[in-house]
């Protein structure tokens, strides 16, 4: 079997491939051979401060094999271990804290002893997917840094320097675009206008369109102050969609409810904030695990500097739906202020990128391995019209044509009807609509987008059952 030896240990948590190097094999006892799940590292540190041992987890393709010499440590758990546990020990084990425990000037080493006793981190199931995105992140760039370097070396080999000069710019284009898409990411207007969920990121683009106009504040001030209101419109009725799945009451749909039934005005801005701020007290009780979604919109419904951004925008919306409206010489400091305020919030709010707004397109479901073929629409970004994407789920249940929450497990959450995807009459486009009122027993929706209505008498026994009717 495969002899590991200190350079078969690569700097990524993985062993470096037979094929890709001078493997050695050898004839190793029973009681000497790994196991999948052992972790293997070695006991000799790096000589970055930064940084640990190289450390890799075994998986059964690396087997069989065996460790060479009294370089390297195998660890194995005592009783079985998830998978995600095991990663999160690989990252904590290759991290800085094991450089305060090292012995030798010259050398540093592990010493066995030292492993025992060290305190070991809980599970975290969402650091350990986190730490495994860092890890895929860098090893894309780091394969882009070699291939620039391939081409940069390769530039004078040819005799036709013609020649090497169109296959320098031909092959180096991808890489370029690839830089100055990447070096985008950098601007936080980017980033909220290309992952956050489409009802809230098509309002940033307006808002960021119209104050690159100078000469003309008050557009911009009315989008942003409007753009604030819809991101806790939709914070709160997906959290509250949230909670009822999870069977938690929040006393403000109750308020809601009653307001509408009895033709009282339709759901605001204050609303939406009472939701946010009564969520932390509906779910205290829950017991809900610290990757569910809940959990964000708890934290950002109680983070203080959301508070503060949030009084100072709702007084200003206030203000413009009370005649109160802003004089033209306060407007571009109130502008200021607004913008400020709000690229807060959506800051605080940058979870819902991790949290993809997905329509249900189609679904096909396999009987032999129990499992879905999910066709949605994934609603994040600017644009209403995008790609079909495609996602295996263990729930046969979902409902084709219904909007949904996609957790980080890869889990559905029905949005119906807190939520709802519908062809807006008016302006012929796909929107995503919400209880607006009640007129004359008719149901009327409106569009996050838009604020367009749309009369949907279908959707009443739904709302219903929900307690919003």
């Amino acid at each position: 079997m495969r002899l590991l030896r200190f350079r078969d240990f690569s700097l990524t948590g993985t062993l470096v491939p037979a094929e890709a190097t001078d493997a050695v094999w050898a004839a190793i006892p029973q009681e000497r051979q790994l196991q999948a799940g052992d972790i293997v590292m070695q006991s000799v540190l790096n000589q970055s401060a930064t940084r640990g041992p190289a450390v890799a987890v075994i998986a059964s393709e690396d087997l069989p094999a065996a460790l060479e010499g009294s370089m390297n440590i195998a660890l194995r758990p005592k009783q079985p271990v998830e998978d995600h546990y095991l990663r999160l020990l690989a990252a904590y084990l290759n991290s800085a804290v094991l450089q305060r425990y090292t012995t030798g000037s010259t050398i540093r080493r592990i010493q066995w002893p030292v492993l025992q006793n060290l305190p070991l981190p809980t599970p975290d199931e969402p650091l350990a997917n986190a730490l495994d995105d860092l890890n895929v992140a860098r090893q894309r760039t780091l394969s882009w840094h070699r291939e620039a370097t391939s081409l940069r070396q390769s530039t004078f080999i040819d005799d036709d320097r013609e020649a090497a000069r169109q296959r320098i710019i031909q092959e180096g284009r991808i890489l370029r675009l690839r830089v100055e898409a990447a070096a985008q990411l950098d601007d936080m207007g980017y980033i909220y206008r290309t992952t956050l969920p489409y009802p809230i990121a098509m309002r940033w683009r307006d808002v960021e369109a119209k104050a690159s106009l100078d000469d003309e504040p008050k557009p911009a001030y009315e989008a942003a102050l409007e753009t604030a209101e819809i991101l806790f419109c939709y914070c709160a009725l997906v959290a509250a969609a949230l909670a009822h799945e999870e069977g938690a009451t929040i006393p403000r749909i109750a308020v809601i409810r009653r307001r509408l039934t009895s033709g009282g005005t339709a759901p605001g801005f204050g609303d939406w904030v009472e939701v946010l701020q009564e969520l932390p007290s509906a779910a205290r009780h829950l017991g809900l695990p610290p990757n569910h979604p809940l959990t964000e919109f708890v934290s950002f419904g109680a983070d203080q500097d959301v508070l503060a951004a949030r009084v100072r925008l709702y007084g200003l919306r206030n203000d413009e739906s009370h005649t109160r409206r802003a004089d033209a010489l306060d407007l571009p400091g109130l502008l200021q202020t607004a913008l400020a305020d709000l690229r807060l919030l959506l800051e605080r709010a940058l979870f819902l990128a991790d949290l993809p707004l997905a329509h249900i397109t189609a679904l096909r479901w396999d009987a032999l391995r129990h499992k879905a073929s999910v066709d949605h629409h994934r609603l994040m970004g600017d644009h209403p019209i995008v790609p079909i994407s495609t996602l295996e789920q263990d729930h046969p249940g979902l409902e084709v044509g219904s909007l949904y929450l996609i957790d980080s497990e890869r889990r559905f959450h029905l949005l119906r009807p807190f939520l709802m995807r519908q062809l807006c009459r008016r302006c012929r486009a796909w929107s995503t609509f919400h209880l607006d009122r009640i007129h004359k027993e008719d149901v009327l929706l409106k569009s996050l987008e838009h604020g367009h209505s749309l009369k949907e008498p279908s959707v009443r026994e739904a709302l219903q059952h929900v307690g919003l009717l």
